[in-house]
């Protein structure tokens, strides 16, 4: 196995006694994936190149052969990255505000391109493969798989709402109380931007009150359904916009939108426990 870079797995007690083909099934790697990974001679138990028929037993080693396979890379951006956790499969980095996640073909000053350059820096021959995304504006945990067997495996828990994603929020005004707010979100015909309408889609967004004072609030928020813009339509919807929201929100002088990921939760591809990261808000004292 010559090949510049091999990923290799233990298998667990759960995936004893079943064939390699339903082990990538697993991890909802696609059927075409499947067939070349096969076809080109990329797999190999116990270094022993094998078919898709094979049976895993647990403790074996799986390897996978990622030359042809990894290759979404982008243009490495020269800009240090705020890391909040790193192992084999995930890097998961802070994003700042006023960033791009990947780029929108004006720009390469991506997180995208940024982890590029932490991995060329690093010499770690990973692909980037982004697992979710945030607003240009909003700061926070963004997950970045680092091959192609963790990022289907994330995309359908991500896709299957399996992933819990919390956020902290500033908003105008005193909300006395926990609530949900449950409206349908679709695109405004007339703006560039959303609108609770009654033919969008179903969106529910709820959230609980951790601090209020100042005619301000600050609210940890769950959303049920990933619309785009969902928290800053929903709370604008009640008459309580989040601060420096510019395009749903009311005129003030906060310099950034006070909305922030805070915490994600989600089975770890390595060893299918759940995890959970953290990573507070920059106005904790607020």
């Amino acid at each position: 196995m010559m090949n510049k870079y091999i990923m290799e797995r233990i298998v667990l007690d759960c995936q004893n006694n079943i064939s390699v083909r339903d082990y990538f099934l697993f991890y909802h790697v696609s059927k075409t994936t499947i067939y070349h990974l096969e076809n080109d001679h990329k797999i190999y138990v116990n270094d022993k190149l094998v078919m898709l028929n094979e049976i895993l037993h647990k403790n074996d080693k799986i390897s996978i052969l990622l030359d042809d396979i990894d290759n979404n890379h982008f243009k490495p951006f020269k800009k240090d990255i705020d890391i909040l956790y790193e192992d084999d499969d995930i890097l998961i980095v802070n994003k700042p505000p006023f960033v791009l996640i990947h780029p929108d073909g004006n720009s390469n000053e991506t997180i995208a391109n940024m982890v590029s350059y932490y991995y060329q820096k690093t010499k770690q021959n990973n692909g980037v493969y982004v697992v979710h995304r945030l607003d240009y504006e909003t700061s926070g945990i963004v997950v970045f798989a680092k091959n192609f067997l963790t990022q289907t495996y994330l995309s359908y828990q991500l896709e299957n709402r399996l992933i819990d994603k919390k956020y902290i929020c500033l908003c105008h005004g005193l909300i006395n109380k926990d609530g949900i707010i449950d409206k349908p979100i679709g695109k405004d015909r007339h703006q560039n931007k959303q609108r609770i309408s009654k033919t969008g889609k179903a969106s529910k967004t709820s959230y609980t009150v951790l601090n209020k004072n100042n005619n301000q609030t600050k609210l940890l928020v769950t959303i049920s359904s990933g619309r785009k813009h969902q928290i800053r339509v929903h709370l604008s919807s009640i008459n309580h916009p989040i601060f420096g929201d510019q395009i749903y929100g009311i005129k003030d002088n906060a310099n950034r939108l006070m909305l922030h990921c805070y915490q994600m939760t989600f089975i770890h591809p390595m060893n299918l426990l759940p995890f959970t990261i953290t990573c507070d808000e920059p106005w904790q004292n607020i």
